[in-house]
């Protein structure tokens, strides 16, 4: 009997060394897009995962997802094994109690990750504080972008599992805070609490000519300086930076006050949605930076969310009923996935490479008296279209 037993133990313990041998060589691997070219080839769509609630999804590189959400915290993914990796565990609380502790009690929440898609940034929500000898201002009736607050930068390495904190940033919401190159992070404004990064350390870069709110913030693809946009006055701001780095507000005053987003291309062209006053329906405008000066197209008669192929060419846009694909100057495109019974549908993004879109269906699921969110999310190849 005692010998059978050392078996099964034996057994056991083989089985839970081999099971950490493949996790970590899952955990090393990446994604060969060889390997799932028959789907490429096909147009089909690949189902990801099935999410409680609604969620937000980007690239991590052309081959993973890091997917956040209010009931999963951050979990990176693997778009070919399905692997998943926990980056943080989410803060579940009644939205009252939430509304309560304040903005320090919540889920940590994803910025961007390095284009090779090994470091994953994201704020630590527990850290959020007021910054060393932070005053403010005399005048409580002086209306102000930032209270004092400031929050911990945390970098995850996909390739081994270890986790950093590597720099401070005041409290104002997601950004782009790692250049398309991999070299520079941008802060935003600054600060009193800045720390010492750890190996490896990129160049830091900081608002130099004016003192803006880096929410929302995108990098040009080239590294170069980034954008933004503001509601009050509706305007696209910009910052290059290096020797020759300029800044400049322009605003768009023939233009509704309202929310609006940004993207970018290759070759530094500015894309933003918007309502003309007078005019009831959102357009989408194309602008070109020339000696320090802005000059805007009208590219689409209406748009929905939507994102921009690197090469400028090609608009994803939702639609009630579907994503449109849509290459400018050719038409009004045509649609690329259908709602079918969901919800809704919804774009989540597009890889650096161009080359897939990641995009959500959500569901209402009954539960009791209420419905619940339930997103899927899916990914499809774009080069095929």
């Amino acid at each position: 009997m005692r010998d059978v037993l050392q078996k099964s133990k034996n057994r056991l313990i083989a089985i839970l060394l081999l099971s950490i041998i493949i996790l970590c060589v899952n955990f090393n691997s990446y994604a060969d897009e060889k390997q799932i070219s028959n789907d490429q080839e096909q147009n089909k769509e690949i189902f990801i995962g099935r999410f409680e609630d609604y969620i937000f999804a980007q690239w991590c590189g052309n081959n993973a997802l890091v997917v956040s959400g209010r009931k999963i915290g951050i979990e990176w993914i693997d778009i070919l094994s399905k692997k998943t990796i926990k980056i943080s565990s989410p803060v579940i609380v009644p939205p009252r109690e939430l509304w309560q502790k304040g903005c320090s009690y919540g889920n940590d929440y994803p910025l961007n990750c390095t284009s090779d898609g090994r470091w994953v940034i994201y704020a630590d929500r527990k850290s959020s504080r007021i910054d060393k000898g932070y005053k403010p201002p005399n005048d409580s009736d002086e209306p102000e972008d930032w209270d004092g607050g400031v929050i911990d930068l945390y970098r995850y390495d996909v390739t081994t599992g270890k986790t950093q904190r590597f720099a401070v940033v005041r409290a104002l919401g997601p950004f782009e805070a790692v250049s398309p190159d991999g070299t520079k992070v941008f802060l935003g404004g600054k600060h009193n609490s800045s720390i010492e990064m750890p190996e490896p350390k990129w160049d830091v870069v900081y608002f130099k000519n004016y003192d803006w709110v880096q929410s929302g913030a995108l990098w040009f693809l080239d590294s170069s300086g980034i954008v933004m946009g503001q509601n009050d006055p509706k305007s696209v701001e910009v910052e290059f930076f290096g020797k020759n780095g300029w800044a400049k507000r322009f605003e768009l005053k023939q233009f509704e006050y309202e929310p609006f987003s940004l993207a970018v291309d290759k070759a530094n062209r500015i894309y933003f949605d918007g309502v003309e006053k007078g005019k009831k329906k959102i357009a989408l405008y194309r602008c070109s930076i020339k000696n320090k000066n802005l000059s805007c197209e009208k590219v689409l008669e209406q748009v929905g969310n939507y994102k921009v192929l690197p090469n400028g060419d090609i608009i994803i846009t939702e639609t009630k009923d579907c994503i449109k694909y849509i290459t400018l100057g050719q038409g009004d495109g045509k649609c690329i996935a259908e709602k079918g019974d969901a919800t809704l549908i919804g774009i989540r993004g597009i890889s650096p490479d161009g080359k897939w879109l990641a995009f959500v269906r959500e569901k209402k699921i009954p539960k009791g008296t209420f419905f619940e969110k339930e997103s899927n999310l899916y990914i499809l190849k774009l080069t095929n279209q």
